[in-house]
């Protein structure tokens, strides 16, 4: 993710040649789940800070191929 913490022009960058498709989950520290998106076909996923509150999120992105990306990020004012 970069930059992190977290700005309105952040995003996931990660390898995808074939244009695979993924899905993501974002959970906070809490456990609770904040996003679901399973149309990723690009090597870019943006996450804007408007979209959560100030603190620690966990990801997991995964393709049906079987890969999978986990990671955190920051969000903080």
């Amino acid at each position: 993710i970069a930059p992190d913490p977290l700005n309105d022009n952040s995003y996931i960058s990660f390898e995808n040649p074939t244009n695979e498709q993924y899905v993501i989950d974002i959970v906070n520290a809490k456990g609770i789940k904040i996003l679901h998106y399973e149309y990723i076909y690009s090597n870019q996923f943006a996450l804007p800070k408007s979209w959560f509150e100030n603190g620690i999120y966990f990801f997991r992105m995964f393709s049906y191929g079987g890969t999978v990306i986990r990671g955190k990020f920051i969000v903080v004012d």
